[in-house]
């Protein structure tokens, strides 16, 4: 992901690597535990439990670090609305339900999104792409492909009962 949103001249400091260590970290548990969650209830409510608890969490953080919102205008009051709703709700809301269905496997597909992002930055805003970012996109979607067909592979092995010998 580095290649893609890095130029040759960042230079990435301890808090923004822990950042992203514990945000891939929080990832990766999540979707393990919606697999196995999931059995339990409804995508719905599995996500919105994950939501409200998660929000729960980090608005002391938010809090402290911002401080209280202002107070928002009715355009912004549009614009929360649509990032709560369909943004955040119903992306979620999809996301548990491909995992509850289709198993955690589906997590490479997250390593889909900042690729699209930098793809259509690249089409529609006539961002450059340097060589380092078609690394990037050649590593990301060769790790998905691989990452699939490796699950595939271990749900087939798992679903092979072995023939009883004849005697």
């Amino acid at each position: 992901m580095a290649l893609l949103v890095l130029d040759p001249h960042a230079r990435p400091d301890a808090v923004g690597l822990i950042a992203g260590l514990a945000s891939a970290a929080s990832m990766a548990t999540g979707t393990v535990l919606i697999e196995r969650w999931g059995k339990m209830g409804s995508p719905l409510a599995l996500a919105a439990w994950q939501l409200t608890l998660g929000g729960l969490i980090l608005l002391p953080v938010a809090l402290l670090v911002e401080g209280p919102p202002p107070m928002p205008t009715a355009l912004n009051g549009l614009g929360l609305g649509y990032l709560v709703l369909i943004g955040t709700a119903l992306a979620y809301w999809l996301w548990v339900r491909g995992i509850t269905t289709l198993g955690a496997s589906v997590a490479f597909l997250g390593l889909l999104s900042p690729t699209v992002a930098t793809i259509l930055g690249a089409v529609l805003l006539g961002q450059w792409l340097g060589g380092l970012q078609l690394l990037g996109i050649a590593i990301i979607l060769s790790s998905t492909i691989a990452g699939m067909l490796l699950s595939r592979r271990a749900a087939a092995m798992a679903t092979i009962t072995p023939q009883p010998r004849a005697a």
